[in-house]
């Protein structure tokens, strides 16, 4: 009986000392994840659009949210809902983010600066190479056309 007593006791001071650590171990800090965690975790919940033009496409879309300083800005598309989706996210302060979706996903994507140049004409100034090789192709300037109420 003695012996059984003993094991018992045994067995529970066990269980106390490894419920113990496990205490211990689930205190220890978090590791902070890194840069480049951050933004495959961001990419993965965006379609695959890079890090950089989702931001840049949250910031425009923050600045719309609060009535936009210039009419131009906004956010436009265009396409057939097949093969050619094209998004351009204008803001006068957080610049131009555009991106290209397809019928197998993610065709191309780009960001950069928005440039008034004249009265009616914005110019784009891409981060990125905006070109076929690139799969970029979006326009480089636009012209500003007042289309009334729609």
């Amino acid at each position: 009986m003695k012996r059984m007593l003993r094991m018992a006791t045994g067995l529970a001071l066990l269980g106390a000392v490894s419920t113990g650590v496990g205490v211990w171990a689930s205190t220890a800090p978090p590791i902070p994840p890194t840069a480049a965690q951050i933004d495959k975790r961001l990419e993965d919940e965006n379609l695959g659009i890079p890090a950089a033009v989702v931001r840049r496409r949250d910031k425009v879309l923050a600045e719309l949210a609060i009535k936009p300083a210039d009419e131009w800005a906004g956010e436009y598309y265009e396409g057939d809902g097949l093969g050619e989706n094209t998004s351009l996210y204008l803001g006068a302060q957080s610049g131009v983010a555009a991106t290209w979706f397809g019928c197998l996903g993610l065709y191309g994507s780009n960001e950069g600066e928005v440039e008034r140049t004249s009265d009616k004409t914005l110019a784009f100034h891409f981060s990125k190479p905006n070109d076929e090789r690139h799969m970029g192709s979006f326009p480089d300037a636009v012209r500003t056309v007042r289309w009334g109420q729609r």
